[in-house]
């Protein structure tokens, strides 16, 4: 997706490399209060009371499921009670209205903690694989770095596999190192179940990857890894991302 220089010929120079294999199991968003809601369906009309991120994603989902039109899906939007992106989703709420349109009562629905964890919005595993060759002072001459996730897309499209570029540029594509060579890849990963968004999202494997590696590469120099950082970092210059490429976005 992103690649200058050639990292190829330099790793084949021989000398100073180290490589690392980092790994993110699936995350579960596990909020303080459970998912919940109210409705009740009456005349046509559905109004619910749900501790939501997303009341439109409500609208749209009870419209779907209840076959009424959307302007008919009231949602009273409460205090959330940690959140952290898993209740972007109106999976509860949605039952909730399905069962009090069935029972022709308001419904209260409560998901219990073992409900939470079964039918989650789990945050993607991700399997990250970085190498570096090193000059004598340690300091990289040439940078690989490819990953695999599941990506959130496969949310809505069953045969994605490959990262989208927004989540793809959240500590992947948009690493800042001043470094010659440079190559970035993202390769196929099927999701075998539901994605989604947990706080800072893609960074919590890719940023924990690079960042990790690079303090890695501080010990091995001796050096503090707050100034390795600021090192590889380089000079105050502008940063442009707009030319990376994503070729197998959208492929099966």
């Amino acid at each position: 997706m992103r690649s200058h220089g050639s990292v190829d010929a330099e790793f084949a120079k021989g000398g100073g490399t180290f490589e690392g294999d980092y790994y993110v199991p699936l995350l579960a968003h596990a909020a303080m209060e459970p998912l919940v809601a109210v409705a009740d369906f009456k005349d046509g009309i559905l109004t619910a009371w749900a501790p939501t991120q997303n009341p439109q994603a409500v609208q749209a989902i009870v419209s779907q499921e209840l076959g009424i039109p959307k302007e008919n899906a009231i949602c009273h939007v409460t205090l959330l009670g940690g959140a952290f992106g898993r209740k972007s989703k109106p999976d509860c709420v949605a039952e909730a209205a399905v069962l009090s349109k069935k029972l022709g009562r308001p419904v209260k629905v409560v998901w219990t903690r073992e409900d939470d964890m079964k039918f989650d919005y789990y945050n993607a595993v991700a399997a990250m694989y970085l190498q570096a060759s090193l000059d004598a002072k340690g300091k990289p001459t040439a940078w690989l770095q490819r990953s695999v996730f599941p990506p959130i897309t496969s949310i809505y499209d069953v045969n994605a596999v490959y990262g989208d570029p927004p989540h793809l540029a959240q500590g992947w594509t948009d690493m800042p190192y001043d470094i010659p060579n440079l190559q970035i890849e993202n390769g196929p990963a099927k999701a075998h179940v539901r994605i989604g968004w947990l706080r800072s999202v893609a960074n919590i494997y890719h940023t924990f990857a690079v960042q990790t590696f690079t303090d890695e590469l501080a010990h091995r120099a001796a050096r503090d890894p707050a100034e390795y950082l600021l090192d590889l970092i380089g000079p105050p210059r502008t940063l442009d991302f707009r030319g990376v490429d994503y070729p197998n976005y959208g492929a099966s």
